[in-house]
């Protein structure tokens, strides 16, 4: 059973626009859809470091969702578009789990990547989850400007230009001090 959770409007400080953060569900598949078709392909080929699945099995992925050991959040616009999705997939027993992120090109660089995943860290942290990992491309220049500014304790290892990110998320109370977008 997926946890609830309120809708978060935050206004984004570059742009002031506005975004809903809220846990991603079954419901939202439609929408999801609409992201997926719509999407840069380079940034679907950036997300799943090569071709993108079909959109068959991120559905299965979202019906999979649990609250526990898989989380999705997702940043939605006024008329309910997917701009940004991140998610949580415990990868071992115990307090571990790998995240992903993605944010439509239009949207990149607004801070939604930020909110997502403070969002999916306060969520995980609730659930036991300590430690989060992802898959980085040394070449992904978003990506390390964004674990550039990560606000905690992690460390980047690298084998031939592929790196894993480790983040202390027991750090993440600390970092609520560092501004973010804003609640409107």
């Amino acid at each position: 059973m997926i946890g609830g959770g309120a809708d978060t409007v935050l206004s984004l400080p570059r742009s002031g626009r506005t975004v809903r953060v809220r846990e991603l569900t079954p419901a939202d598949l439609p929408a999801l859809r609409r992201a997926f078709v719509n999407a840069d392909p380079a940034v679907l080929r950036t997300r799943f470091a090569g071709a993108a699945p079909k959109f068959d099995t991120l559905a299965r992925r979202v019906l999979a969702l649990d609250g526990h050991a898989r989380h999705a959040v997702a940043a939605f616009t006024a008329d309910d578009q997917v701009v940004g999705v991140a998610e949580y997939e415990r990868t071992e027993p115990g307090a571990t789990a790998e995240v992903a992120v993605v944010v439509a090109t239009a949207w990149q660089h607004e801070g939604v990547a930020t909110a997502l995943l403070q969002r999916l860290a306060e969520h995980a942290l609730r659930e036991g989850v300590t430690t989060a990992t992802a898959l980085i491309s040394g070449s992904n220049s978003q990506v390390l400007e964004l674990v550039r500014d990560i606000p905690m304790n992690h460390s980047v290892s690298y084998d031939h230009g592929a790196g894993e990110l480790r983040v202390d998320l027991t750090d993440a109370v600390d970092a609520r001090a560092v501004p973010r977008a804003k609640e409107a």
